[in-house]
């Protein structure tokens, strides 16, 4: 508790007493009016240690009269942040459950963002709204701008990094009052609705970072259910609370093919897309191999050598975006390949590691002990109006 900031006015006025009857006149107040200056935040006082809750604003100028209440204004203050490896944790595990760090170029400061503790109740989840920013793009923007837009979340995650920029257990702005003050986690999706492929690896990290910070702070992986230990869309909190009129993530995930009912057996963990064993084959699609051939149902056998582009994940056990990737061509390097498809609005290609144990070459009960892979590599994008673009060159 500091000392008070108080500010008053003495109001005076006549009074005549009629000494026959008792009754009193009593003049008018003076003076008439009176008013307060206006004290502003930088002048309240300082306590160390702490930090004057940034939402704060100057305390304007204001007209009194003798008939004005009095009135007492709070202002809050709250202990510095502390960093730890709870509020600021190092690393996290993305869609492949590769071990990454976590960038802190643009995290808050101390005396950055709100100190206040938050209620461990729900992770809040959202999309950006702004699209083909990178992870980066959107943690340097809240970095520069949280005191003039007082907007910001926790961590923010695209296809390839995690940037953290409110300290995880303090309220960030980023849903309405309710929502920062029961979230000690909020995060953010970066959009990409013109690239599929980026897209789909960036919602699949997005996964993963909800699944892994719920579990951190035990808070139950099910999503709008209304319970009171969940996770939230802000869609879901704007409905509820009306604090806010956003709608993400669903819009943006509505307009890349991922409906609410896929979100939320994702997060839930009864998809292929959150499954976190790299052994487990029971929730992954398996494409069928031909038993004659020895290649994938309806590939066309093809041997060649694809010369890569860009940075490109494969799919593990079907050519299908959700399932597990395990490793990544980069630009300039190359894979041979035995056979091709057109499928989904990409060319894949197939090849294969290793001859199964039992010499069957079907889905195996487990990856565990298995060097058996069956591998598949998009390598060409298909536009709806027929054109294509290779992300790479083949010989």
């Amino acid at each position: 508790m500091v000392d008070p900031i108080v500010q008053g006015e003495h109001f005076t006025r006549g009074a005549t007493k009629d000494e026959v009857n008792g009754e009193v006149e009593y003049g008018d107040w003076q003076p008439p009016m009176a008013t307060f200056s206006s004290i502003a935040v930088s002048s309240f006082p300082r306590i160390d240690g702490y930090q004057i809750d940034p939402l704060q604003k100057d305390i304007p100028a204001e007209s009194i009269n003798a008939e004005t209440p009095s009135e007492t204004i709070t202002v809050n203050y709250y202990k510095n942040k502390e960093y730890n490896e709870s509020s600021s944790p190092d690393y996290w595990y993305d869609a492949d459950n590769i071990k990454k760090p976590i960038k802190k170029e643009f995290m808050l400061g101390v005396d950055e963002g709100s100190s206040q503790r938050t209620n461990n109740n729900f992770i809040t989840i959202h999309s950006t709204a702004t699209p083909n920013a990178t992870a980066r793009d959107e943690a340097q923007f809240f970095k520069n701008n949280w005191n003039t837009s007082y907007a910001y979340t926790h961590l923010v995650v695209d296809d390839e990094e995690c940037y953290i920029i409110g300290s995880l257990g303090y309220v960030a702005w980023g849903a309405g009052p309710t929502a920062n003050l029961n979230s000690p986690v909020q995060i953010e999706l970066c959009e990409f609705p013109n690239d599929k492929l980026r897209a789909q690896e960036a919602y699949v990290n997005y996964i993963h970072l909800i699944r892994q910070f719920a579990d951190i702070y035990g808070i139950p992986k099910k999503l709008d259910r209304g319970l009171p230990k969940e996770v939230r869309t802000h869609n879901y909190w704007a409905k509820i609370n009306h604090e806010t009129n956003h709608t993400d993530p669903q819009t943006y995930l509505s307009s890349i093919g991922i409906s609410f009912e896929q979100l939320r057996s994702d997060v839930e963990g009864t998809s292929t897309t959150s499954d976190d064993s790299s052994t487990s084959t029971n929730s992954e699609i398996w494409w069928s191999i031909d038993p004659n051939t020895l290649l994938p149902v309806g590939f066309t056998r093809e041997r060649g050598t694809f010369h890569s582009y860009y940075k490109i994940k494969n799919r593990r056990s079907a050519p299908v975006l959700t399932n597990r990737s395990t490793g990544t061509i980069k630009r300039g390097q190359s894979q041979k390949y035995d056979s091709i498809i057109k499928k989904d609005g990409y060319t894949w290609i197939h090849y294969r590691v290793g001859k199964p144990s039992n010499g069957k070459y079907e889905k195996p009960a487990s990856y565990k002990g298995e060097t058996y892979r069956e591998y598949y590599l998009p390598v060409r994008e298909w536009k709806s109006n027929g054109r294509s673009i290779a992300w790479g060159w083949f010989s």
